[in-house]
């Protein structure tokens, strides 16, 4: 074998095989190097330059690199060697017949077994041999030619330049699919071919679709509805719709869902395209199509975000104007009535406060349940759907939760108020059912307000306003009930409007003030403590009563600062009075609900101590009936540490509520205030003078203290006195004032006590 005389190494290789040596020098010859022009040429050459001019260079006849081979065995070796080292030969020249070894048809099957793609050329001069017999023996006929000797040296070089041409262009075109191959393999796209009507077999699927969707490409490749069959049935027609489309448009892009070899459906996103003849014949649909589930996921969840609420699942109030748009539409299309209906759960924030905002969550999640069954079971379906497919609907009932403990229902489609009427009665029904929390059954009401289209308005905002006037105005009538809304609720609503804008504002700007009324020793008629009051003095309202300001700071969180406030600021102020030398008094301050159950008071109340330098026992928190009651045993916890600090504890207007001794009897309490209500028919009503007394006999055998509130006649001193009450706080003795008036008030008593030995007359 007589190795490669090459100059350049990417010159396509030759492999010739014969047994005459003089026919293997000429076959170098030939090929070798490039043909010399003969004289005939180079006359046409310079004919054609003196009629046109320079012509453009002809382009340089490629270069062969040559391996010659004397026996059949010495090209096979050849071949397999080219093999190993990675550089293939292009052509095979081999003659038939080369004896003594193995001829040439021989050396042929085996060279195609070792390399699939060189192109043989059987050369011979005898002409028994069939071509037929040899393009059965070495397959494929498309690189397999048969020539007869002689071959002129140009026919043989035309022939050399041809098939590597050929094989250089295939070789590229497989590099180039296997780069694509791989670029596809490497990403998650899976790339199609099939007819223009896609209902045949694809010409091919790229094999990534295994390894996203778990199906063998040559699934697609034999059944022609593989693909079709395992579209969703709900996309199925929008699949269908695209298909009829594409030749109209082109491209088309569709996004359905797809079921893989594990069963599970998947999105994915499908674009597809018709290749056309220069004709305009449509000759073949390709496309692209990959795995979009995350992607859809991560828009589901954007979409639940910005329209529902993260607690119950319900509609946020974004979705639910949109659903009241909607609605009021149907309803001014088909002539037909719609009610919204503004539900508030009654002192949720109380409840929130106490056992925590987890089971708060837990509450309104039970809450948002029960009014969802209180309405048309369409709303189950509208709250876990699409939002395309809620406002898609032309009637429906829905449920929303606007934030905090308030919720909206929506009747979209009502014969009157009546039926509107009916819902709110199944929904006070199904609240009044106790919720179990863990440990903890708490048992709530809701407070309804409803406006009617077109009754109360027109406009979704408007209707809202009104429910939310009715609302309110429910809750004004003692809460656990429901109100539609009339004319004569927008005066009071817009007050409460003006109320609730300047109360956000009125701790900042210094509005508010303590208000305080003395508390008498009723045996020595000595002035012993007070009571702080709040009032607040608003510039353009004038002074605005507690009983109409406290309620608005407990529902929207400004309870807490403002109650800070009031600790802050009464113990600061009978601080100042214990250092200016008045006597030392008792201050009693209340505490709301939500400050009681708050879990940081006895730090807050340890700082207030801290920062006044006040003496505990000079501090008496007052709480009501109500709020110790709530939970007992966590009432008891926090009494113990209020008492722990030094702090003395009262329960206000006892009589209203529980009135259970048995209960109070386990709570550290200092003082029993008995309300009002009580003492204003003394000397009147026999029944209160009995119960009055017995409160007093009672609270001593506890070793309680007892203060009567509201007395206001010297008849009413007589009666308490008598029964042993210990102090007494009423207009009898002063009004509350400010507390420089207090401070005057309490100086000219001890200033009289000092003179005349006694102290200043009662209402003086």
């Amino acid at each position: 074998m007589i190795p490669d005389n090459e100059k350049n190494v990417s010159a396509p290789r030759i492999l010739i095989a014969d047994d005459e040596q003089g026919i293997l020098d000429e076959y170098a010859s030939i090929l070798a190097g490039p043909a010399e022009p003969d004289d005939r040429q180079s006359k046409l050459a310079d004919l054609e330059a003196e009629l046109f001019g320079n012509t453009q260079e002809q382009p340089q006849q490629p270069q062969f690199s040559l391996c010659l081979c004397r026996q059949g065995d010495e090209a096979v070796r050849a071949v397999e060697d080219s093999i190993r080292e990675g550089r293939p030969f292009a052509i095979a020249f081999l003659d038939v017949r080369m004896p003594p070894g193995r001829d040439g048809v021989n050396a042929a099957e085996r060279i195609r077994k070792l390399d699939g793609e060189i192109n043989i050329v059987f050369v011979t001069g005898y002409s028994d041999i069939s071509p037929d017999q040899i393009h059965s023996r070495v397959p494929p006929p498309d690189k397999l030619l048969y020539c007869q000797k002689p071959i002129h040296a140009s026919e043989l070089r035309q022939l050399a330049y041809t098939l590597s041409a050929k094989w250089l262009a295939h070789r590229n075109l497989q590099t180039t699919r296997q780069t694509l191959e791989q670029v596809v393999a490497s990403t998650s796209v899976v790339v199609y071919s099939s007819a223009p009507a896609r209902d045949q077999s694809p010409a091919l699927v790229s094999d990534n679709v295994s390894r996203h969707f778990g199906w063998d490409p040559a699934s697609f490749l034999s059944d022609p509805r593989f693909w079709i069959e395992r579209v969703h049935s709900e996309d199925l027609p929008r699949v269908y719709a695209a298909l009829e489309q594409i030749h109209q448009l082109e491209e088309v892009s569709i996004e359905y869902r797809w079921r893989n070899s594990s069963g599970e459906y998947r999105w994915v996103s499908d674009r597809m395209r018709i290749l056309r003849d220069a004709s305009g014949r449509a000759l073949e649909l390709v496309g692209c199509w990959f795995d979009i589930t995350e992607r859809r996921d991560a828009e589901a969840r954007i979409r639940q975000l910005a329209y529902f609420d993260t607690v119950t699942g319900l509609p946020n109030r974004l979705l639910m104007e949109d659903l009241l748009q909607h609605g009021l539409a149907m309803a001014e299309r088909y002539r037909h009535r719609l009610a919204v209906l503004f539900l508030d759960v009654d002192n949720f924030k109380r409840i929130n406060d106490t056992l925590g905002h987890h089971s708060g969550d837990a509450l309104l999640r039970e809450v948002a349940k029960r009014l969802l069954s209180c309405v048309r079971k369409s709303d189950l379906l509208l709250r876990q759907g699409e939002v395309e497919n809620l406002l898609a609907e032309q009637q429906h009932e829905s449920v929303s939760r606007l934030g905090g403990d308030e919720f909206v229902l929506i009747l979209s489609k009502i014969t009157d108020a009546v039926d509107a009427d009916r819902v709110a009665v199944r929904i006070a029904e199904a609240l009044s059912q106790p919720f179990i929390f863990e440990e903890d059954e708490v048992s709530i009401t809701a407070t309804i307000g409803i406006s009617v289209y077109p009754d109360d308005g027109t406009s979704a905002s408007t209707l809202l306003k009104h429910a939310d006037m009715a609302m309110y105005h429910a809750k004004e009538q003692g809460r656990n009930c429901h109100r539609f809304f009339s004319e004569t609720m927008r005066i009071p609503a817009a007050r409460r409007f003006s109320i609730e804008t300047k109360l956000s504002k009125a701790l900042e700007r210094g509005e508010f003030v303590l208000f305080y009324q003395p508390r008498i020793d009723i045996a020595s008629l000595r002035v012993v403590g007070m009571e702080a009051l709040l009032r607040w003095q608003q510039p353009d309202e004038g002074f605005v009563m507690p009983g109409e300001f406290i309620p608005m700071a407990e529902e929207n969180g400004l309870i807490l600062p403002i109650g800070d406030w009031v600790l802050q600021e009464a113990c600061r102020q009978t601080a100042a009075w214990h250092a200016a030398d008045l006597p030392p008094l008792v201050v009693s301050i209340n505490l709301s609900t939500v400050q009681f159950r708050h879990r940081l008071l006895a730090d807050r109340l340890a700082q207030v101590l801290a920062d006044t330098g006040i003496d505990p026992s000079l501090i008496e928190l007052e709480l009501t009936e109500s709020v110790l009651m709530e939970d007992t045993k966590l009432s008891a916890f926090l009494l113990s540490r209020i008492k722990d600090l030094g702090l003395k504890v009262a329960i206000d207007d006892f009589g209203t509520g529980y009135s259970s001794f048995s209960y109070l009897k386990r709570f550290a309490l200092n003082t029993l205030k008995i309300d009002t209500s009580f003492v204003s028919d003394l000397n009147k009503d026999p029944g209160d003078e009995a119960i009055v007394s017995a409160m007093i006999a009672l609270a001593h055998q506890l070793g309680l203290q007892v203060v009567a509130e509201g007395v206001e006649e010297t008849h009413q001193l007589d009666f308490l006195r008598s029964r042993g009450c210990d102090e007494a706080q009423g207009y009898l003795f002063s009004r509350p004032v400010a507390a420089a008036d207090f401070e005057q008030w309490v100086r000219d008593r001890e200033r009289c006590a000092q003179f005349t030995g006694r102290p200043r007359a009662i209402g003086t």
